[in-house]
């Protein structure tokens, strides 16, 4: 896999699975949990961690070296 600037993406729970980078990966779960792993996942702040806790993703990205992305539905908390 080369450096380019295009992400691997996962969109939707309808499918979910996995998406890797030269470096790492992240898995959408039919629930809306995602799990990660890789090189740069030990950085992940508070705010964060909180974030994937909470859950509700609904598609994931991996891309270039090292970047991950997970988009949520809007909740009001």
């Amino acid at each position: 896999m080369s450096n380019d600037a295009f992400w691997n993406q996962v969109n939707s729970l309808d499918t979910p699975g996995k998406v890797e980078n030269q470096v790492g990966s992240i898995t959408l779960l039919s629930d809306g949990n995602i799990e990660y792993e890789g090189s740069y996942t030990s950085d992940l702040n508070a705010s964060q961690l909180e974030s994937i806790a909470d859950g509700g993703f609904t598609s994931i990205y991996a891309g270039g070296y090292g970047n991950y992305a997970a988009l949520t539905v809007l909740r009001h908390r």
